[in-house]
């Protein structure tokens, strides 16, 4: 196997280039971030949904009304987004600069 940054001939398993100090690393793909970013800003919104049902309950509401599929969805829905988010690392080679 070739260093991907220098070209020089490492092994398969290792982690590090000798020749030029390049690490391999794992990181989040720059898609994993944005889901992420969305997952918590959802999140925040659905929290605030948590909140308002919890107030009408203290304030004993009638809950008849109270939009119980969109609160269980959108809790899926942000499980499932952050879930994602952390599945997408990927091994990159990097050079630190010290």
């Amino acid at each position: 196997m070739q260093c991907p940054l220098c070209s020089n001939e490492i092994s398969d398993k290792a982690y590090e280039c000798t020749c030029c100090g390049a690490t391999q690393v794992i990181r989040r793909s720059p898609a994993g971030i944005v889901i992420a970013w969305i997952a918590m800003g959802v999140g925040v919104l659905w929290g605030l949904f948590w909140l308002l049902l919890l107030l009408m309950l203290v304030t004993k509401q009638s809950l008849a009304g109270f939009p119980w599929l969109i609160l269980v969805g959108g809790t899926a829905l942000v499980a499932g987004l952050l879930w994602y988010s952390r599945k997408t690392k990927q091994k990159v080679w990097v050079r630190f600069n010290n």
